[in-house]
């Protein structure tokens, strides 16, 4: 545990952009079933030292001492780019993190987002024809009928949320605000 403490997480974690690309830190927290307890920031003689869980987050200074830690569990977190890998105990980390295991995870996880994400970016969108566009806009209401939609709403029913990362994301946004205005101002 030492070790990992020596490359702990900074308050802020970056994760997303290049500064989140370059991540490689650990978190170490104390749980009692699903609880947290405390985010471990130093081994002492006498005990873990760290910040208390109170109030939605880990912000009193406390020290668990070694004769009250066998009833916690252990959880490491490995930000390792833009992907977390948490492990539930010493036995966890150690099949993963020794073997190298994570690195294979890591390529998968980013991989199942990018791969579909490079296709479905080469792909053209065109956006429907106006009753098609009118037929979603009710489909949509019909789902949340309380519920007002805008139309990053409307894009992503209609092409998946994908679209936010499509080259053409701007141009086609702003085809849709054009057809929900002339709706509006056609009274649709």
């Amino acid at each position: 545990m030492s070790r990992l403490l020596k490359k702990s997480c900074p308050v802020q974690i970056p994760r997303t952009g290049e500064s989140g690309k370059q991540v490689n830190c650990y978190s170490i927290s104390l749980y009692e079933g699903d609880a947290p307890i405390m985010l471990v920031n130093s081994i002492e003689e006498n005990g873990l030292n760290g910040n208390h869980f109170e109030g939605g987050g880990f912000r009193t200074d406390a020290v668990i001492p070694f004769s009250l830690y066998s009833g916690l569990n252990l959880r490491v977190e490995h930000y390792h780019g833009l992907v977390t890998h948490t492990y539930k105990g010493v036995w966890d980390y150690i099949l993963h993190e020794w073997t190298w295991f994570y690195k294979l995870q890591s390529i998968y996880a980013l991989a199942k987002n990018s791969v579909p994400q490079y296709f479905f970016n080469k792909k053209t969108l065109q956006l429907p024809k106006r009753m098609k566009v009118l037929e979603s806009i009710i489909a949509k209401q019909s789902e949340e009928p309380h519920k007002s939609f805008s139309s990053l709403d409307l894009m992503s029913y209609m092409y998946s949320i994908r679209w936010y990362l499509h080259p053409q994301k701007t141009e086609l946004r702003r085809k849709m605000d054009l057809y929900l205005s002339s709706f509006v101002s056609s009274g649709s």
